[in-house]
């Protein structure tokens, strides 16, 4: 959610987009590395997707997160960040990830996103909109129907922040990071889990009945 520039005599000059820095200092290395080590795990451990579509998924979040610092901290979602992420996602799809699953994930993330750009461009920025088209193409490399629950958690978790914080605009791109990571490591707990608990279940019943 983009916000207008302070004004005033401490405001300093506005940075136009192509000033914004690419590399931010205040992004903890480690911070990014763990994103990406948690997701890669969590998702591979799904096995719903191979080593590389996982390593594809982390490596496009870990750089997302970048870009999401510098939201935070500029107000301005970098083009060049954005784009990157995007490659990995494409290799992806060349190494066989179904088209279908970006497609729909992108387009669950980004239209009602685009559609609150349209109706208010002030409350919304185009730069959250091409940020979500690019995390809803990952979240579909796993499964494009945690696309909207990843939107859910964002939208939920940043107007609970307004609340808290008592501000009525904030920077959008971090709650989408941080939602969509989230919803890949839940979901990828969520399944393990539950398969381990069904395969206990089903020893038990084994040794239950007699087979004989």
């Amino acid at each position: 959610m983009d916000v207008a520039h302070v004004s005033g005599p401490n405001a300093g000059p506005e940075r136009t987009p192509d000033e914004v820095p690419i590399v931010p200092v205040a992004v903890p290395v480690i911070a990014v590395m763990l994103v990406v080590a948690s997701v890669a795990a969590a998702v591979m451990a799904t096995g719903r997707v191979g080593t590389l579509t996982g390593l594809a998924v982390a490596v496009s979040l870990g750089v997302l997160v970048v870009a999401a610092d510098i939201d935070r901290r500029t107000r301005r979602v970098p083009d060049a960040l954005v784009g990157l992420a995007a490659v990995p996602v494409v290799l992806a799809w060349l190494g066989g990830a179904a088209a279908h699953g970006l497609v729909a994930g992108a387009a669950l993330a980004a239209v009602p996103i685009a559609v609150l750009h349209l109706i208010s461009p002030d409350a919304m920025g185009f730069g959250d909109v091409k940020l979500a088209v690019v995390l809803g193409a990952v979240i579909g490399l796993v499964d494009a129907r945690l696309a909207l629950s990843a939107l859910c958690l964002a939208s939920g978790s940043a107007t609970i922040t307004g609340l808290v914080r008592r501000r009525r605009t904030l920077a959008f791109g971090p709650f989408l990071v941080a939602g969509a990571s989230a919803v890949l490591v839940a979901a990828a707990v969520g399944q393990t889990v539950l398969a381990h608990r069904l395969a206990d279940a089903v020893s038990r019943l084994s040794e239950a009945v007699p087979w004989r």
